[in-house]
């Protein structure tokens, strides 16, 4: 006998919930909170706050001091990069703020689970949306700066040594920090998300070669033979740091499962009502 139509729909949306959505229950708290109890959610809070007033000072930084090269330089992918990892800085930020008036505003003592974060749809919509912007910004930031430091570098000049660091360097820190610091976790159908955010890239240098009759970069170029080599080799190479870093949250998780059970913290459970949540008053 053939699949029913409601049985054949349901297999599409596992098949589709698996690939682009959270197949277990999403938690936003995870998002906001540290892997282990030696990391409070405030300072986890303060971090990403510094990382985001670091983002922001560098892009205007950046804005000024090279603003007659900034139509060109916002084509290249690094400087794009960049601009995501500012978004998810200001964005977590931002949805720890959100669930810490929800915090405020609830008494854990006499209202139901579903009256916090369960019951926001709109806050769990945003927190996944910010969950898979740092997927992408964790695998991207990491092939970024593997690729430019091996391939692109030239040793013989360093005169813009410092800016390099700054835009090819001290942000790949910053990623793996809030990585292990919190519980944000990266799901691995989602290196989908990274490979189209590639794609529509490559999309936009065609777009750009059309506008302009110039390449951002030249293996873009489709009319060399050598092109689909290097479309293929730059898809796989950011796929590869995407399950890197999924790689690394596994053994966060296993580390800090270790650290926690250890000294007996209930900090890592996944029941929002255990969980201090940025700031909490007394």
């Amino acid at each position: 006998m053939g699949s029913t139509p409601g049985g054949l729909r349901a297999r599409i949306y596992r098949v589709w919930l698996y690939m682009f959505g959270f197949p277990n229950k999403f938690d936003p708290v995870r998002l906001v909170t540290s892997s282990t109890a030696m990391v409070s959610p405030m300072a986890l809070f303060i971090f990403r706050v510094i990382a985001a007033a670091w983002a922001i000072v560098t892009r205007i930084w950046y804005g000024v001091h090279y603003a007659h090269l900034l139509e060109i330089n916002n084509r290249f992918f690094t400087v794009i990069s960049f601009w995501l990892l500012l978004a998810y800085f200001v964005f977590i930020v931002a949805a720890s703020l959100r669930m810490k008036s929800y915090k405020w505003s609830t008494n854990f003592e006499e209202e139901s689970e579903d009256s916090y974060i369960y019951g926001k749809t709109n806050l769990i919509r945003f927190c996944k949306f910010v969950n898979i912007v740092f997927e992408v910004v964790i695998a991207s930031v990491t092939g970024v700066v593997l690729v430019f430091w091996i391939l692109i570098f030239d040793k013989n000049n360093i005169s813009n040594l410092a800016f390099n660091i700054l835009l090819h360097g001290i942000n790949l820190p910053f990623v793996y920090v809030d990585l292990f610091l919190s519980r944000t976790h990266i799901h691995p159908a989602h290196v989908l998300y990274m490979l189209l955010w590639l794609i529509l890239y490559m999309f936009a240098g065609w777009i750009i070669h059309a506008e302009t009759g110039e390449w951002v970069y030249v293996f873009l170029d489709y009319n060399l033979k050598t092109t689909p080599a290097y479309y293929i080799g730059i898809l796989i190479v950011f796929a590869l740091m995407f399950y890197w870093a999924y790689a690394l949250c596994k053994l966060r998780d296993r580390v800090a499962k270790r650290i926690n059970d250890r000294d007996e913290a209930t900090y890592y459970r996944t029941n929002s009502r255990d969980v201090t949540i940025v700031m909490t008053p007394q």
